[in-house]
């Protein structure tokens, strides 16, 4: 894989929606807190919303637009499920969740 500069903040908020929807059953408190916050009637409309609000400030909603390949999606899977946060997340994440995670962003 060739080095790509990817911005921190945009990946994080490209894979929002998605990691949202991942760890919905897990989170669940947490997630209604954030759509009631948000005005939202229920938390099953905060990756949605996520992603309209992506698209309106003209952020990238694949990974492929960041010029990602399909031939980067194992390595980077790969290097997020030993990144030091991963063990923090809601659900529990392996190489196959990870996996998955980044083939839907992509």
């Amino acid at each position: 894989m060739t080095a790509k500069k990817l911005h921190h903040g945009t990946l994080n908020a490209l894979f929002l929606p998605h990691v949202l929807r991942f760890n919905a059953d897990h989170c669940a408190e947490k997630m209604l807190r954030l759509a009631q916050t948000l005005g939202l009637a229920n938390a099953a409309a905060l990756p949605e919303t996520f992603s309209k609000l992506c698209a309106e400030l003209g952020l990238p909603s694949r990974l492929r637009d960041m010029g990602v390949t399909r031939e980067d999606l194992e390595p980077l899977a790969e290097r997020a499920l030993k990144d030091h946060c991963t063990p923090t997340n809601p659900r529990r994440l392996d190489l196959e969740a990870c996996q998955r995670l980044y083939r839907e962003a992509w």
